[in-house]
């Protein structure tokens, strides 16, 4: 390994002393775009830009995506945002190898440039590489290995390359999440939760180019030099596609499953039966309500994190839930408490269920102006859960004086 590695820096050594004397005139760089794979990590898919000088046998890929596992407080960086991201070089033949290997799409497309662009973003990207510069603060949906691509590219063509015939869209940064994970609900359903109303915001033609699949889109539809030529030439398949993936049947769904138990809750609380299995129920919404405002706070308050600021479900889930879970063997807490706590409970059915269903059935283009979280599922889980909490704060009666 250490010696493929050797390689591979006497590789990077050579193209930044080779440049002196300028990349060959076959010289081309390319976008890779890869298929998601089964990993969540690899649900999005990826991209990489690739350099291929065949007169010096020099044929690397340029990754953004990558990071050091041996950093100081890996996992602690990781969850606050602080984690940086590298920038890496892998030969391209054992990267596409790799991808093959797993069953990925790899698709690959020409950047069509003249020589002096290819020099300047070849030259960018071996300055770039440098010890000094090759880190950066990741973030998922402004700044990853995609977007780093796209900046690049429109930095270095300037003001010789635009975006012509874009088409409108009223889409926001959940739906571009919840069309790639429509097969895996319930990590869908936890992605919906931890995420504030950020990724709500109507995402335009670049904004959706942190996804690899819409990067490599949105370049050979839209990308064009001002005298109207493409930018980018023919999609060309390196390898089809193995892997399959579908979307989940409602049986999969866990909005379904809490959607039963709220029926159950009613039916147990309207007749007054199943009373040891509502307390168990109650101890665990509560617990649950609890757990989940403490992580929505320390993500929107101690985090770098954009996309988890002013998180709308700690209208349900807040820490005050801890008070009712110690409360619960004697049913009695002070009015201003409860009174409080279904306060929250109508704001988070208003801007949880309400308004999202509205803007689902009538369009964003009247009610734009909110960001609230709008998936069928979701919703139907997060009425289900608001329902349970309702019943269960209407066991408790308010203590007197």
């Amino acid at each position: 390994m250490k010696a493929k590695q050797l390689l591979l820096y006497i590789l990077i050594v050579l193209a930044s002393v080779t440049h002196a004397q300028d990349f060959g005139p076959n010289t081309k760089i390319s976008l890779l775009t890869f298929g998601p794979g089964n990993d969540l990590y690899s649900k999005f898919g990826h991209s990489a830009i690739r350099l291929n000088d065949p007169s010096q046998g020099l044929d690397l890929c340029y990754n953004y995506g990558t990071f050091d596992f041996d950093t100081p407080n890996f996992y602690g960086k990781f969850v606050r945002g602080k984690l940086d991201y590298i920038l890496s070089v892998d030969k391209t033949a054992l990267l596409l190898r790799y991808y093959k290997r797993t069953g990925r799409e790899v698709i690959e497309q020409d950047i069509i440039l003249d020589e002096v662009a290819v020099q300047r973003i070849a030259a960018f990207l071996i300055d770039n590489y440098k010890p000094e510069n090759r880190t950066y603060k990741y973030d998922f949906f402004y700044d990853n290995c995609a977007t780093r691509l796209r900046d690049i590219i429109e930095d270095q063509l300037g003001e010789q390359m635009v975006y012509k015939g874009i088409a409108e869209s009223d889409r926001v940064y959940r739906d571009l999440l919840i069309e790639k994970l429509e097969s895996v609900p319930l990590v869908l359903l936890g992605i919906n939760l931890i995420l504030g109303p950020n990724t709500d915001k109507a995402v335009d033609l670049r904004g959706e180019m942190f996804l690899p699949s819409y990067l490599m889109d949105n370049l050979d539809s839209y990308g064009r030099y001002t005298d109207g030529e493409v930018l980018m030439s023919s999609k060309k398949l390196v390898f089809p596609e193995r892997l399959e993936f579908s979307d989940a049947s409602i049986f999969r769904q866990p909005a379904l499953y809490v959607f039963l138990l709220f029926l159950f809750s009613i039916y147990a609380y309207w007749r007054g039966v199943f009373t040891g299995a509502l307390n168990v129920l109650g101890v665990f919404l509560f617990s649950l309500s609890a757990t989940c405002g403490l992580l929505f706070s320390f993500m929107w308050l101690a985090t770098d994190h954009q996309t988890t600021y002013m998180n709308l479900n700690l209208f349900w889930a807040n820490p005050l839930s801890i008070y009712f879970l110690i409360k619960m063997s004697k049913k009695k807490v002070p009015s201003i408490v409860l009174n409080t706590q279904k306060v929250l409970l109508l704001l988070a059915f208003l801007f949880l269920v309400v308004l999202p269903l509205i803007q689902i059935g009538i369009g964003r283009t009247v009610l734009n102006f909110i960001a609230v979280p709008k998936h069928i599922p979701f919703q139907i889980f997060v009425f289900s859960l608001i329902g349970m909490l309702c019943i269960q704060y209407a066991r408790f009666k308010p203590q007197k004086k």
